[in-house]
């Protein structure tokens, strides 16, 4: 954690002052609480956002939770190169090639503040 933390703040003092944290976590939803942890660990987490890819999983109990999520009204938009049994249940399927996540992310953040449709109380 102490690596972790130092090459982060090494970034943010080359970025200058208003610097922001945002983590994008692409990993399995059952490591999450670790993850965290480990930000919380190197002091990442105070002002932070994280974004994390798949909060659902990929098992049983989750998929179930996503169904029943879908079948209330719930939209569900996929992000995903393969067309996957979600993809195919979603309400909008963006099949991006295979390493664009970062560009996809930036995209919808800019959009999200460019139209004003964040909440400014939260954002700070």
């Amino acid at each position: 954690a102490t690596a972790l933390s130092a090459a982060v703040r090494a970034a943010e003092a080359e970025l200058g002052e208003g610097t922001r944290r945002l983590h994008y976590l692409s990993i399995p939803p059952a490591a999450a609480q670790a993850v965290v942890q480990t930000l919380a660990d190197a002091g990442l987490v105070q002002d932070a956002r994280i974004v994390m890819e798949k909060p659902f999983g990929t098992d049983l109990a989750s998929a179930r939770r996503l169904n029943d999520a879908v079948r209330r009204g719930m939209k569900l938009i996929v992000i995903d190169p393969r067309r996957t049994e979600t993809a195919r249940r979603a309400h909008l399927h963006l099949q991006a090639r295979p390493g664009t996540d970062a560009a996809i992310l930036a995209s919808l953040v800019h959009v999200i503040l460019a139209e004003n449709l964040h909440d400014t109380a939260f954002i700070g």
